[in-house]
């Protein structure tokens, strides 16, 4: 019997992040949301366009902080990439992803 493969399909992962409070040293991100809902398509892919949009007004730095945090890197390999310190590299992380946020909420919130 052959299956409807689009009736299987999953949802796609839809870039976000999340800040945790992790102190061990890994990454406190969670690169993706995966949960299901009534969310549509169309509506992800929206999401998916403002993120696009909302990396592209980020200065280059804060461009890789994103990428390498979303890409799931600790904070010792960014600070490594970087070559500053563990705090320094923290602090940098954050702010961009606070940028990031900021850029986000106010592409996606224009009339």
């Amino acid at each position: 019997m052959i299956q409807n493969s689009s009736l299987e399909r999953k949802p796609g992962a839809l870039f976000r992040l999340t800040s945790g409070g992790s102190t061990d040293g890994h990454s406190p991100v969670d690169p993706a949301d995966t949960a299901t809902g009534p969310v549509t398509f169309a509506e992800r892919r929206e999401q998916l366009t403002v993120a696009v949009q909302a990396m592209a007004v980020l200065l280059e730095r804060d461009q890789e902080l994103v990428r390498w945090t979303s890409g799931g890197a600790g904070t010792a390999e960014v600070a490594k990439k970087l070559g500053i310190n563990v705090e320094s590299a923290r602090r940098a992380r954050n702010r961009a992803i606070e940028r990031f946020r900021q850029a986000y909420d106010l592409l996606a919130n224009r009339p």
